[in-house]
């Protein structure tokens, strides 16, 4: 889950990056490019997740 974190982290880090420079007027605007981040650090979540079953089925219990 600390993926899932660090990717909305970022994403929220990103868009008061744009907001105050003034690139981006509304905040409703920010919010997909910040969700999509949190959908990233989810993705590599996942991919973790699969390769550590992986890895711990070749080493055997």
């Amino acid at each position: 889950m600390r993926y899932i974190a660090v990717g909305l982290a970022f994403g929220c880090g990103w868009a008061a990056i744009q907001y105050f420079r003034g690139e981006v007027a509304e905040l409703a605007a920010l919010a997909g490019p910040v969700l999509l981040c949190g959908l990233f650090g989810a993705l590599l979540w996942g991919v973790r997740t699969i390769l550590m079953r992986l890895v711990g089925r070749r080493r055997g219990p």
